[in-house]
């Protein structure tokens, strides 16, 4: 009894020592890629009708990102520098040419409408590049929507 015994801690430390531990891998780089569509549903074109056809390009790397927004208007990137939490914009519109600088507490900020944001979700479904895409309603802190 006692050489069973010994023999299946045995074969079970046998086991754990020689199972690899599996989880989840950590996203270090990336990049994602978003076509902008706007529908106002007016017959007279709107502000944000300009960015219809825009695209956004997300890039990641390590604890920094890059955001680029490129339009019809012109190109706007957002440069996150992840060690320091500074923030560089740079905006690009013909002949107007920006460079903005942030601290963190500056860019936190300049967000803060978005604090508190919550996401309910629609019965109403879209196929998109072949993905089965559900609509989202975004609501603000101060009662306004977006979708």
């Amino acid at each position: 009894m006692k050489k069973a015994f010994s023999i299946i801690a045995v074969a079970l430390a046998m086991l754990f020592v020689n199972t690899n531990a599996t989880a989840q891998k950590k996203l270090t780089e990336a990049t994602i890629s978003y076509d902008i569509v706007i529908n106002t549903n007016n017959t007279t074109p709107q502000v944000a009708d300009l960015l219809d056809g825009a695209v956004s390009v997300i890039y990641l790397k390590g604890t920094s990102s890059r955001s680029e927004m490129i339009s019809s208007l012109g190109t706007q990137s957002t440069i996150i520098d992840g060690k320091t939490g500074n923030v560089t914009i740079l905006k690009d519109y013909g002949e107007q040419k920006y460079m903005i600088k942030m601290t963190p507490a500056e860019w936190k900020a300049s967000n803060k409408k978005y604090e508190g944001s919550t996401f309910t979700y629609e019965e109403d479904y879209k196929t998109i590049a072949g993905y089965n895409c559900q609509k989202a309603v975004g609501k603000l802190a101060d009662g306004s929507t977006f979708t």
